[in-house]
């Protein structure tokens, strides 16, 4: 039995914790997500936003447990890097 395209795309709740900042499976955050590494991957980018710190982005990354509500945990070392973005725009002449 093949699973349909729907089935293979469709958003999970996954519930993520980092050990290494104390966080222990009563202090999971519910993400959803495609597979449990953009589940790590989304926590990760939340986390370093909302602590200003990136400590993932500018450091050795973190290892987080992910598991699906009622499944099994897996780690997963989530790492990030800062990216530079440039935009061009028209010139206004005065």
């Amino acid at each position: 039995m093949s699973t349909s395209k729907l089935e293979r795309t469709a958003m999970n709740e996954y519930e993520v914790w980092c050990p290494e900042r104390g966080a222990g499976a009563e202090d999971a955050v519910t993400v959803r997500a495609l597979h449990e590494e953009q589940a790590a991957e989304v926590w990760a980018k939340c986390e370093d936003a909302e602590s200003a710190e990136y400590w993932i982005a500018f450091g050795d990354g973190a290892v987080v447990h992910v598991r699906r509500p009622g499944g099994a945990t897996i780690e997963l070392r989530v790492t990030g890097e800062q990216t530079i973005s440039y935009i061009a725009r028209p010139v206004r002449k005065t």
